[in-house]
């Protein structure tokens, strides 16, 4: 426990060590970045101890707070979201020197002051052992994580983003709020037990939808998520990739300690988790291939795979309570290696696109083509993020999402009715997400990286990159790749942590149905490996052709001509239009001599169109009518205080008939 309190410590030190350097840039980065590695090499240590160790550690202390004391618990469960956790935000911590986004050393500084003090709030979180601290906590996390989505605060829409964000999460933060008022009045206690809470069948529904609303908003949870594209359109790469890559993990944890809180599982919660993964899955990687800013195709992406840890979520739920371990088992290991699994794949790829976009001065990709040519490290670390996420066999992604197949299947096999049909929606769904994920990730890859330049680039941009952005990249691809070459080893390391999800659960299970896809992602690795250095021999003796790619069938052809990111995703668009209901602008050609001509499409997340804006209208009207009722004269005032009155009265004085 010492190692982790020294680690919070140090981040808490670096949070505020920038105001001695706010007027200085190199100094006050070197502290920012400098607190946030130390401590996560503290945190790393204690996570990896206490992932390995069978006792948790706990530490108790007096706190003069109401309702409350200081209590802090590291135990298996804790550290499978702390170890991420600490490495990630390490590298995002390096990646953030070479791009920070103001020129005065306050501004560096404060960002970040904001960045360790998110590293300290997320850390918190997984340690409280009570439910003051972890509401205190998790409002620092919102607060600090804001003040980096705004750190170019100079723009319109990175204001409103955060303006979005901020509303979301504190409408979680009440949900939140209310469930740990129940769970205190149910337990008589404001500790985070581990008994289960004895409730009717609707109060246990009730506390399962304020869980949901409270830790999937910020999860990213469908329909909870909206506010995650703007957020990570408008935050720095750095920022981006952590929030994708831990922040949303906080929601994952909460769901993983308090559910267990409900009582035994029952199939309504696993059916309702089953529900909204599989929809959160497919729809935002349909979203995600429909955008033409990098970011937001990322962001979706996220979106996509929160869907996916929560159908993994459910169908471990859905084994628990029809008795079948090998299920459960199954389902909450998916989701652990597959948080892992995404949380390295997407802060390369954040880290990675980001470097791109912040030299090239755009986040287009209509207008990028040609990247990997300039910054062929960069971009060749960024395609190993593209691969892990789009579950290329030999990376990452492929063992998570196999694990969620196998648990899949296995559930389809074991299980009757409605539980079985569920399960086979599932496979559907997980079939097709797979397909369009990687429709989309060649499209980032094919339109982005390949081809000629559809716009030439500022002057001066893509010199040689820095080693901080670099070291980062190539620390997190060897992190996909060791954990798709090595996945049995960590499936034991999270074996504590599965025990604490499913008692009774055999993990040796999954470790023997990993083991195989270990010695495969090896074969194919070297079976790469051994193509790119034939290649590069036959080459050598070959006479050079320069020659254009992707020049869609036109030899020497302009940029322009290729294949847009529009017209490579038009087909999937066409076979799902009833679904996504995309509004297409058309503008001639018209006469035998048409002047100009030209074509545009806008696919928009339905959740916001049909959902959040009719009911933000209708809150609109409503405060608009009550605001109406304020007039400038006393005597419309006092016709109010005197009508309160009456009412008041009235209550007083009314007789009341007591029906035995």
């Amino acid at each position: 426990m010492s190692l982790i309190l020294a680690a919070v410590a140090v981040w808490l030190l670096g949070a505020v060590g920038w105001a001695l350097a706010r007027r200085r840039r190199d100094l006050a980065a070197a502290i920012g970045a400098g607190a946030a590695v130390v401590g996560a090499a503290l945190g790393a240590c204690a996570a990896g101890s206490a992932l390995s160790g069978r006792e948790a550690q706990v530490l108790s202390a007096a706190w003069p707070v109401p309702f409350a004391g200081l209590g802090l618990r590291l135990d298996a469960l804790a550290a499978a979201f702390l170890l991420p956790l600490c490495l990630i935000g390490a590298l995002c911590a390096i990646l953030a020197v070479p791009t920070r986004h103001h020129a005065d050393g306050g501004g560096a500084g404060a960002g970040f002051a904001a960045f360790n003090a998110l590293l300290a709030s997320m850390a918190t979180v997984v340690l409280a052992a009570n439910l003051v601290l972890l509401l205190a906590a998790w409002e620092v996390m919102t607060f600090a994580s804001y003040a980096l989505v705004v750190t170019d605060h100079d723009s319109r829409a990175v204001r409103e983003a955060g303006y979005q964000y901020l509303i979301f999460s504190q409408l979680a933060a009440g949900a939140l709020l209310l469930l740990f008022l129940v769970l205190a009045a149910a337990t008589g206690t404001w500790e985070l037990a581990a008994v289960p809470v004895a409730h009717a069948r609707t109060a246990v529904a009730g506390l399962f939808v304020l869980m949901v609303i409270g830790f999937g908003t910020k999860a990213a949870v469908v329909p909870f998520h909206v506010w995650l594209p703007a957020a990570h359109a408008a935050a720095p790469a750095h920022v981006s990739a952590l929030m994708s890559g831990v922040m949303i993990t906080m929601g994952f944890y909460g769901l993983a300690r308090f559910l267990p809180l409900l009582g035994p599982p029952s199939p309504g919660v696993a059916f309702t988790l089953i529900g909204l993964g599989a929809a959160g899955a497919l729809g935002a990687v349909l979203l995600a291939l429909l955008q033409r800013d990098v970011k937001r195709v990322l962001a979706y992406s996220t979106v996509e795979n929160a869907g996916l840890i929560t159908l993994a979520m459910g169908a471990g739920l859905l084994g628990q309570w029809a008795g079948a371990p090998e299920l459960a088992v199954l389902g909450w290991s998916a989701a652990l290696f597959h948080i892992w699994s995404h949380s390295l794949a997407k802060s390369l790829l954040f880290g990675g696109v980001g470097a791109f976009a912040h030299e090239a001065r755009s986040r287009d990709l209509e207008g990028w083509g040609g990247l990997l040519a300039r910054w062929p490290v960069v971009g060749g670390l960024t395609v190993v993020g593209a691969l892990a996420i789009a579950a290329v066999p030999g990376l990452s992604g492929f063992v998570g999402e196999w694990l969620i197949f196998r648990a899949l299947f296995a559930g389809a096999l074991v299980l009757h009715g409605v539980a079985r049909a569920a399960m086979v929606v599932g496979i559907a769904v997980l079939a097709m997400t797979a397909a369009v994920t990687l429709a989309g990730q060649a499209r980032l890859i094919g339109i982005g990286l390949l081809g000629t330049p559809r716009r030439e680039p500022p002057a001066g941009a893509f010199r040689p990159p820095a080693r901080a952005t670099t070291a980062p990249l190539a620390a997190l691809a060897g992190s996909c790749l060791l954990i798709a070459w090595f996945p049995a080893p960590l499936v034991a390391a999270l074996a504590g942590a599965l025990a604490t999800l499913v008692p009774g659960g055999a993990p040796t299970l999954v470790v023997d149905a990993v083991r195989p896809l270990g010695s495969l992602a090896l074969v194919l690795t070297g079976v790469v490996a051994l193509v790119a250095v034939l290649r590069g021999a036959l080459a050598g003796r070959g006479v050079p052709r320069a020659t254009e790619t992707w020049g869609c069938g036109y030899a020497g052809a302009p940029g322009r001509t290729q294949y847009s990111a529009s017209s490579l995703a038009e087909p999937v668009r066409q076979a799902f239009a009833p679904l996504l209901r995309t509004r297409v602008e058309r503008l001639g050609p018209v006469g035998y001599w048409p002047a100009e001509a030209s074509w545009r499409s806008r696919t928009l997340d339905r959740t916001v169109t049909g959902v959040y804006r009719p009911a933000f209208g209708g809150v609109s009207a409503l405060l608009q009518r009550l605001r109406d009722l304020q007039e400038p004269r006393v005597t419309t005032y006092l016709r109010y205080v005197v009508l309160a009155l009456l009412v008041v009265l009235a209550l007083l004085f009314l007789p009341i008939v007591v029906r035995p």
